[in-house]
C-alpha cells in the first residue's frame, strides 16, 4: 500500500484509502477542472452575421454544419484560425441560445 504522510490529518488517510481501494489514481477527478474552450469574439460575430442574414432571407438560413463549412472557408482565407472553430454540437448550441434570446427580445 500506499505510506502516510501526515498520519494526524483524517482527510488525507481517507483520500488514499479511496485511491487505493475505489478507483484508479489515473481516473481519479478530485479537484480538476477542465478547461472549457470559449467562441471567440471575432466568430461569435460570424455566427451573428450568418444567423441574422437567415432570419432577413428564410432561403440563406444555415444549420449548424453549414456554419462550420463557413469558418473552415475562413480558415483557407486566413481570416481565422484552426483552434478559433468549434464544434459542430457547440455551434448548434450557440445558434439555440442565441435564436431563444432573440426571440425573447423582440418579444418584447
Amino acid at each position: 500500500g500506499e505510506q502516510i504522510k501526515e498520519k494526524n490529518n483524517p482527510t488525507s488517510q481517507s483520500a488514499i484509502v479511496f485511491v487505493c481501494r475505489w478507483a484508479l489514481t489515473e481516473k481519479l477527478k478530485v479537484n480538476q477542472k477542465s478547461l472549457t474552450k470559449r467562441i471567440t469574439e471575432c466568430v461569435k460575430k460570424l455566427f451573428t452575421i450568418m444567423l441574422h442574414t437567415g432570419t432577413a432571407n428564410s432561403r440563406l438560413k444555415m444549420n449548424a454544419s453549414e456554419m462550420h463549412e463557413e469558418l473552415l472557408k475562413r480558415i483557407a482565407d486566413g481570416e481565422i484560425s484552426k483552434d478559433d472553430v468549434p464544434k459542430i454540437l457547440t455551434i448548434a448550441n450557440w445558434i439555440t441560445s442565441t435564436s431563444q434570446s432573440f426571440k425573447k427580445t423582440m418579444a418584447l
